[in-house]
C-alpha cells in the first residue's frame, strides 16, 4: 500500500468499530472522574449572594456538559456498533462476489 492510501477490508471496520466503542467508554469514564472532583459547589462560598449565584450558575454548567459528554460517549458506541455491522455486511458480499465470480469462471 502507498503512503496516504487507504483500504478498506472487513477487518478494517470492525477494528474501527471496536475503538470507536472504547474511545466512547473512555470519554464518559474521565468524565465521570472529572466531575467527581469538580462537583462540590460549596466552594464557591454559601454565606454571600455571590456564592449563592455561582452555586446556580456552575452548578448549570455542570448540568449541561454532562449531559453533552453523555450524548457524545453514546453516539460515538452507536458509531462503533455501525461501523462493526458495515464491516460485517461488507465480508457478506465478498463471500457473495467471490462465489458468484468462481461460478461464472466455472470454478477455476
Amino acid at each position: 500500500m502507498n503512503e496516504g492510501e487507504v483500504r478498506f477490508s472487513p477487518e478494517s471496520y470492525a477494528q474501527a468499530g471496536s475503538a470507536m466503542m472504547r474511545a466512547g467508554q473512555d470519554v464518559q469514564a474521565k468524565t465521570q472522574a472529572l466531575l467527581g472532583q469538580v462537583n462540590d459547589l460549596n466552594v464557591l462560598g454559601t454565606n454571600d449572594t455571590l456564592g449563592g449565584v455561582a452555586q446556580m450558575i456552575y452548578g448549570v454548567f455542570l448540568e449541561v456538559f454532562q449531559e453533552t459528554v453523555e450524548d457524545l460517549a453514546i453516539r460515538m458506541g452507536e458509531q462503533g456498533e455501525q461501523l462493526q455491522t458495515v464491516g460485517q455486511a461488507y465480508a457478506e458480499v465478498e463471500t457473495e462476489n467471490t462465489g458468484l465470480a468462481s461460478r461464472i469462471t466455472g470454478g477455476a
